[in-house]
């Protein structure tokens, strides 16, 4: 008979945290593990997937605040009725619901996932995902970033957390002649250089705003051929930024691409990757060009100095600094040989440590860890 895994997760959309429970729940033996997913909201490509597999997908509306009793009164009547063997929750409105309804309901074992780790959490907030943490068996780090954060930030002990590095599907780069395509669809030249970024559109967290200003500090003269910048996404910023572009005088050459549902056909259309995030607790997307043979750029915030060796897969730069990262982006314009070599270092760090295959083998082990204590 399987396990019942009940995952929970405050909506599924298009982030990261979704796409990984795709991936269990495509590729975990069905035969051990009956998996089943609760949200309050479900959205997008990835939910549109995630319903194509058949799996059963509970909606339970309501704000998930901590104390949403008939949010947890919904989740305690189907905790009673399919009776999982283990919860696990992930993002911090599903490890609110996850611990208090697992514990409530008395699953056999709880599990609660930092995906988050924001530097402007509040204490109330690290108080709660303390609590959180007391009513579960085990407290789930995405990176040893998110460890340490927990460490420190939450006061969680060693012994109850457990590090389980995030994983990417590692897509095969399309043929040349669909990537030449594809730059001719986009509007960019074929000779030109390309530095590009993609990821939710919320400037505060992931600082476009200083790409597209380090992006203005280049000089195109410094090239022999055409320079662009490429923003894929959507968010609540994004007109801000087009209208940066313009006030730059950049916007000829910054190509906004929207959402991205095949992030895969993208990668090869760069020469450079850059994300100046101020604060990320894994960083997905540039992992995903890291497995393209992209090299990166990024700030030297969070988990990126955990998944970027400076030098050798990619260069960090200092938060909020836009003309060190034009430095940083323009050292790798001006040397075609670095950025093969780094792409390739990046290419092979992915592929080998944070590989969909490692991180489901490392899920499933954990699981079976705790199920035939």
């Amino acid at each position: 008979m399987a396990y019942r895994i009940l995952h929970v997760l405050p909506w599924i959309a298009s982030g990261g945290v979704e796409q990984r429970r795709l991936r269990l729940i495509q590729h975990l033996d069905p035969d051990m593990f009956e998996q089943r997913v609760i949200c309050k909201e479900m959205r997008g490509a990835v939910a549109d997937r995630m319903a194509e597999t058949g799996v059963q997908i509970d909606v339970v509306p309501g704000t998930w605040a901590p104390f949403d009793l008939d949010s947890i009164a919904a989740i305690l009547e189907l905790i009673a009725t399919w009776k999982p063997d283990v919860i696990h929750g992930a993002v911090f409105e599903g490890v609110n619901m996850a611990s208090l309804a697992g514990y409530l309901g008395q699953v056999p074992h709880v599990i609660v996932e930092e995906t988050g780790a924001t530097t402007w959490r509040s204490w109330k907030g690290d108080l709660l995902m303390a609590f959180s943490a007391m009513l579960a068996e085990k407290c789930v780090a995405i990176s040893p970033h998110v460890f340490r954060y927990l460490q420190k930030r939450s006061c969680i002990s060693d012994e109850k957390l457990q590090l389980i590095t995030n994983g990417i599907t590692l897509e095969p780069s399309p043929p040349p002649s669909e990537v030449a395509a594809y730059r001719q669809e986009l509007g960019i030249p074929a000779n030109a250089l390309v530095v590009g970024s993609m990821s939710r559109i919320y400037d505060r967290f992931k600082r476009f705003s200083d790409l597209m200003r380090a992006f203005a500090l280049l000089d195109p003269d410094d090239y022999d051929v055409p320079l662009y910048l490429l923003v894929a996404g959507k968010g609540p910023d994004l007109d801000m930024l087009k209208e940066m572009a313009h006030e730059l005088g950049v916007s000829e050459r910054v190509v906004f691409t929207g959402y991205i549902r095949e992030p895969y056909r993208l990668y090869p259309v760069l020469d450079i990757f850059s994300l100046p995030s101020t604060s990320e607790a894994f960083g997905l997307v540039v992992v995903e060009a890291m497995g393209a043979g992209i090299p990166v750029v990024t700030s030297d915030a969070g988990a990126f100095p955990d998944i970027v060796d400076h030098g050798k897969t990619g260069l960090l730069t200092p938060t909020k600094n836009p003309p060190e990262l034009a430095k940083a982006l323009h050292r790798l314009l001006s040397n075609a040989d670095e950025r093969k070599t780094l792409g390739q270092a990046a290419q092979q760090m992915a592929k080998t440590a944070f590989s969909t295959e490692r991180y489901l083998s490392d899920v499933e082990a954990f699981y079976l860890s705790i199920l035939e204590d």
